[in-house]
């Protein structure tokens, strides 16, 4: 029985077959005995082993929304410093529309426009 077969019946057993009392409590001791990691090892389930796929693919999904959220905060920054040094104040519409860009492309291209447009409305961004 190769190991991926081995690990299918464990499952199967462990899921479907419920033990009674003693022999819960015979297995539990069998468990704890010295030399039984193979069988500690088994005891995860197939059900628990997706779900921790899952939080797995959950995490880095996060991780990677936080990353962009990250990257966009930072654009917006750039952007809104670089407006101050160019034409002073920004105003308050302008930092609202900004705020409101989910784009990292638009706000990349925003940032290479500043140097180029005569006037903070040439930029084309309200809110």
């Amino acid at each position: 029985v190769s190991d991926a077969e081995r690990f299918l019946l464990f499952n199967c057993v462990q899921t479907y077959l419920a033990l009674e009392p003693e022999a819960n409590q015979e297995y539990e001791r069998l468990l704890r005995e010295a030399g039984n990691a193979e069988v500690l090892e088994m005891q995860l389930t197939w059900a628990e082993e997706v779900e921790q796929r899952g939080v797995q693919k959950g995490l880095q999904k996060g991780l990677q929304k936080g990353i962009q959220k990250g990257i966009q905060r930072g654009l917006r920054q750039a952007l809104v410093q670089l407006l101050e040094q160019r034409f002073g104040a920004v105003p308050d519409r302008i930092r609202k529309g900004i705020e409101a860009i989910d784009s990292e492309e638009r706000l990349q291209e925003l940032i290479s426009r500043v140097l180029t447009v005569a006037s903070i409305e040439d930029l084309g961004v309200s809110g």
